[in-house]
């Protein structure tokens, strides 16, 4: 697997982890203002999400 390799060990793929995150939670959120929901929050749209 690709993030074994990464330096750092745990802390490095926490935080390639929270990145990934934020950059999913932003396009639910893309989406959701796509379809007119501009006022919606990426965190409550990706809540029920098992990271």
């Amino acid at each position: 697997m690709w993030l074994r390799r990464v330096s750092g060990g745990a802390a490095a793929r926490s935080g390639i982890e929270t990145v990934a995150r934020e950059w999913i939670c932003d396009e639910f959120w893309f989406v959701a203002a796509a379809y007119g929901v501009a006022d919606a929050d990426a965190e409550e749209l990706t809540a029920g999400r098992d990271w």
